[in-house]
């Protein structure tokens, strides 16, 4: 019990350091609406999209008067407990099927077990106010995977429950079931025979089945959900499987790769991934059962490709899109070979392990520095567009108190070539500027300012009257007409 203590702390703290940045006061884009809205309508839309319980979690918040600026601290800090669970449990299953040499195996596999979530994508999920369900999901699926790579159909069900929770928890962290079915199957071939893979592909079927049973019950759930409300979704419905698996490998892949290489330059991941591919190349050479551990190789590059992408199987066509926080498993493949090579590794050189644990631990270190530069880059993000929104706000203050004249509708357009992030930062979501998002401009237009607006978009004939062909790179009073009681601003 004290070595799982000290455990839980060691990996909490270092999560902590490693995340420090979130626990800062800021609000996202999908932060602004919740501000806005509130945490009661907040929770009815997450419920109407299948998410009941982040929904029920926000009705909980509103009970108990939960401050909206002390949600993200909160959320940073139940998100790091759990994902030190789901930590301390892939630790325990692998330890405990394989044989680890000394302590520096052991490490190896805690810093490469503890990358799988604590990567710069995952910084996606600590932007948003709901991050601690999200990893409230990872570690349920964690034990989804745990629970199908035992016997028993008592442990199946518990399997299929834990996987249930998780895809309602959020959808997209589903896809993490299969690498550690992989990874925990693997650990149990000790024959490298025939036994072996048909072993194998009966888990990966029991997880394809566990993964279709949970999205169907989501549905199911979301059906309810949406009889009781009477509202309808755009994201189920009107499915052509064809046209989706054309639009998933032409578009949303190469898409999900583009925002993939905003957390983290592109060659340098490439080449961090070519590193470990050649050292795990290495032990299958080494090693008996070759054939057998180039399709573990295979399976676990796919699984971490691929599985992102199993919900846009079947979205609505027109409504088929992802994002980052959707696709985590794309910046696991050094962790899953790694793990892979600590689990299949039969021989031993001196001081081999030395050289594995310095490339995990130079791994580490790029992966925690992304993670802290990109987050404080959310946090600048925050502060540029809240002092954008003062601009305007001092603006129209300004302008009523000099002429005793109370504004009612603010009018907006954008300008020709509305900038989407911020110079300082990287292309990425954490550095995407809330004036160029409509849906989280209407929201964060009224949340600082003392007088409530309406807020509205322009038509065309004003814009062209006060703003045709204008552009601007930074605040300009220009960028303001008023005319009596109403105000028409052109963002930039």
């Amino acid at each position: 019990m004290k070595n799982k203590i000290l455990l839980f702390i060691v990996i909490f703290s270092v999560a902590n350091i490693f995340t420090f940045p979130a626990f800062t006061v800021t609000h996202g884009l999908d932060s602004y609406c919740t501000v806005y809205n509130g945490y009661s309508d907040t929770a009815l839309w997450f419920a109407q999209n299948g998410r009941v319980i982040t929904a029920l979690f926000y009705y909980l918040f509103d009970f108990i008067n939960l401050p909206m600026d002390s949600l993200g601290f909160v959320s940073a800090f139940l998100a790091n407990i759990f994902l030190t669970l789901a930590i301390m449990r892939i630790y325990k299953v692998i330890k405990g099927n394989i044989n680890l040499k000394n302590f520096f195996w052991e490490a190896l596999l805690l810093i490469s077990i503890f990358l799988l979530f604590y990567n710069p994508l995952m910084i996606e999920l600590y932007m948003v106010d709901e991050t601690f369900v999200m990893c409230l999901g990872i570690l349920c699926i964690t034990l989804a995977a745990d629970f199908i790579n035992r016997l028993g159909i008592k442990n199946y069900l518990l399997a299929l429950l834990f996987m249930i929770i998780g895809v309602i928890c959020y959808q997209g962290i589903a896809c993490y079931l299969f690498i550690l079915v992989i990874l925990f199957a693997s650990t149990k071939m000790v024959n490298n025979d025939k036994k072996d893979v048909i072993v194998l592909w009966q888990k990966i079927g029991l997880s394809l089945l566990s993964y279709l049973i949970a999205f169907a019950a989501m549905y199911g759930i979301l059906q309810l959900v949406l009889a009781v409300t009477g509202e309808v979704t755009t994201k189920l419905g009107n499915i052509d499987l064809i046209a989706n698996t054309v639009h998933i490998f032409t578009n949303l892949i190469p898409e999900a790769m583009q925002n993939f290489f905003g957390f983290i330059n592109k060659n340098l991941y490439y080449g961090l991934c070519i590193i470990v591919l050649l050292i795990t190349v290495f032990g299958i050479v080494k090693n008996n059962g070759k054939k057998i551990n180039i399709m573990l190789v295979l399976l676990l590059i796919i699984a971490a490709i691929i599985a992102p992408f199993g919900p846009n199987f079947v979205m609505s066509t027109d409504q088929n899109y992802t994002a980052a926080r959707m696709t985590l498993t794309l910046m696991t493949i050094p962790s899953i070979l790694m793990i892979l090579t600590v689990i299949r590794l039969k021989f031993d050189i001196k001081y081999f392990v030395y050289g594995l644990l310095a490339v995990m631990i130079i791994i580490f270190a790029i992966f925690a520095r992304q993670f802290i530069v990109n987050t404080k880059i959310d946090l600048k993000r925050y502060k540029a567009d809240t002092n954008y929104l003062n601009q305007i706000y001092s603006a129209l203050d300004y302008y009523q108190n000099k002429n005793d004249v109370k504004i009612k509708t603010v009018y907006w357009a954008k300008d020709t070539d509305v900038a989407y992030y911020y110079e300082f930062g990287y292309p990425n979501g954490a550095n995407i500027r809330v004036p160029a998002v409509d849906w989280a401009m209407e929201c964060a237009f009224n949340v600082y300012s003392s007088n409530k607006y309406e807020y509205k978009p322009m038509n065309k004939e004003k814009y062209d009257e006060y703003f045709k062909d204008k552009n601007y790179t930074e605040f300009d009073e220009k960028s303001i007409v008023i005319k009596g009681n109403k105000a028409y601003v052109l963002l930039y």
